[in-house]
């Protein structure tokens, strides 16, 4: 499977009433980050019909002249908003550096984000973006290894073992968030983190084959490719609403079960198990 963006143009509720450190967010922050929303929104479909799934950084320049900036004069929520936009606008572009430069400020934004009169989605949103980042260095990582050699495969196993690991922390989350199965910002973070888990299982098919490079790990790539059923399992309980609006997030599922079912000789998959237990 090809590396796939994912996109999210997240719809913000805001409530209309006075408030800074807590609480619903004042009228002229509404319009604000109503404002800059509607930016966002424009130049990503802007940037998807010109360039397709390879989005070119120079696309949000108007968003993130928006967004940049000092922001010492603006409410928390607001701040923590425009430094979660600001980053997913870096994710989503590939321009992983600048993602992870900004990426302590957006986890720090959560708490704000969450008690600020901004929908949920956002706060879940900033509670997992470095986790998302990471993973996506991980895929690059992974990327870089174009040998079979001992030594790239013990490195494709250290690098899945990252992943599965940043993995289990987000499905955590998601599991404690419990937003809801139509909220499209835990849907935004399940189906990166199930894209994560599939470049991971492309790893173990060449560290595994046909030498098992790692004996735990392999035993669970070639009984019943475990990072592939995670990933399901993740897309089945939290992606829907992507699913329903994107093309894209849709094959990504369906690549996942036919993989599935070729690991079992074209038998029906059993549903789907709720990685939250």
């Amino acid at each position: 499977m090809t590396r796939i963006l994912l996109a999210l143009a997240m719809v913000t509720v805001l409530a209309g009433c006075p408030g800074t450190q807590g609480g619903p967010l004042s009228g002229p922050d509404v319009a604000r980050v109503a404002e800059v929303q509607a930016t966002y929104d424009a130049e990503f479909r802007a940037a998807v019909a010109a360039d397709g799934v390879g989005v070119r950084a120079g696309r949000f320049s108007r968003t993130l002249a928006a967004v940049s900036g000092d922001r010492s004069g603006l409410s928390p929520a607001v701040a923590g908003f425009y430094s979660l936009l600001e980053g997913l606008v870096y994710l989503q572009t590939g321009q992983l550096g600048q993602a992870r430069a900004i990426a302590p400020e957006v986890g720090a934004s959560a708490s704000a984000l969450n008690a600020g009169g901004v929908e949920r989605r956002n706060g879940v949103l900033a509670e997992n973006f470095a986790d998302l980042v990471a993973v996506r260095e991980a895929e690059a990582s992974l990327r870089r290894l174009t040998s079979n050699s001992a030594s790239e495969n013990a490195q494709r196993v250290a690098v899945v073992r990252a992943i599965e690991t940043r993995s289990a922390a987000v499905t955590r989350r998601l599991c404690r968030a419990n937003t809801g199965a139509g909220d499209e910002g835990t849907a935004f973070v399940a189906a990166y983190t199930a894209t994560s888990l599939v470049q991971a299982d492309r790893a173990l098919a060449r560290a595994c084959l046909p030498l098992a490079t790692d004996a735990e790990l392999c035993a669970g790539f070639l009984n019943g490719r475990e990072q592939l059923q995670d990933a399901r399992n993740l897309m089945a309980a939290f992606a829907g609403p992507l699913e329903r609006q994107s093309g894209q997030i849709a094959g990504v599922t369906a690549a996942i079960e036919r993989d599935l079912r070729a690991n079992q000789d074209g038998a029906p998959l059993g549903a789907a198990v709720s990685p939250c237990g």
